[in-house]
């Protein structure tokens, strides 16, 4: 039997498990307790405890592209209200008055929607199409990795380019403000991801 942490390594990075030998609890390199092999319940709280890291297309550029946006500069206008600011420990795309994507130089790329998204508390009077279009649009513009934002029934989720899309995506990933991608390129989330539910064929 497969632990909780066997199955999401399957589900999410494609790795075939190897079933637990009865004299090596550990031989999966899962950090696993040999008191609490046999313990589901106790297994599933402590992985779920954990953030999901995503792999993503490759490892991150954003800071050195914005770098060369702004030779040297402290800001740079690049569209529509939408602008490269330097900050003292970080340079990002600033859309308004929000910092919808942040570049470290480490290699780290965080996101911020500002409320301007589906539930996120923001609207414009007037404005009839959805909250936070443009804001994606500006943060899927910048967002490196292959990581890319959507739409669905008015919530927002990640994919990449190089993911399962369609019928082969087992699960959704949820955005969330401050949702990071590390220097990797993999994607760590706030929420857990989604299994997608299938409907059945009727036949």
């Amino acid at each position: 039997m497969l632990d909780a942490r066997a199955i999401c390594r399957l589900l999410l990075d494609d790795e075939q498990p190897v079933p637990p030998q009865p004299d090596d609890p550990n031989q999966l390199d899962l950090g696993l307790d040999p008191d609490t092999l046999f313990d589901p319940k106790a297994e599933i709280m402590r992985y779920a405890n954990e953030p999901f890291r995503v792999r993503g297309s490759g490892p991150t550029d954003l800071y050195r592209k914005l770098e060369g946006k702004l030779a040297g500069r402290p800001q740079k206008k690049i569209g529509p209200n939408t602008y490269v600011v330097r900050h003292h420990d970080r340079l990002a795309v600033r859309f308004h008055q929000t910092d919808v994507v942040a570049a470290y130089p480490d290699g780290k790329v965080t996101v911020e929607s500002g409320g301007w998204r589906p539930g996120g508390g923001q609207w414009a009077y007037g404005w009839r199409a959805a909250p936070g279009r443009t804001t994606m649009a500006r943060m899927n513009d910048w967002l490196p990795s292959g990581w890319r934002i959507y739409s669905l029934k008015n919530e927002w989720f990640w994919w990449n380019y190089n993911g399962p899309r369609g019928d082969e995506a087992e699960v959704r990933y949820p955005y969330n403000d401050g949702d990071t991608i590390f220097p990797d390129g993999s994607l760590q989330l706030h929420d857990q991801p989604i299994p997608i539910k299938r409907r059945q064929r009727k036949v």
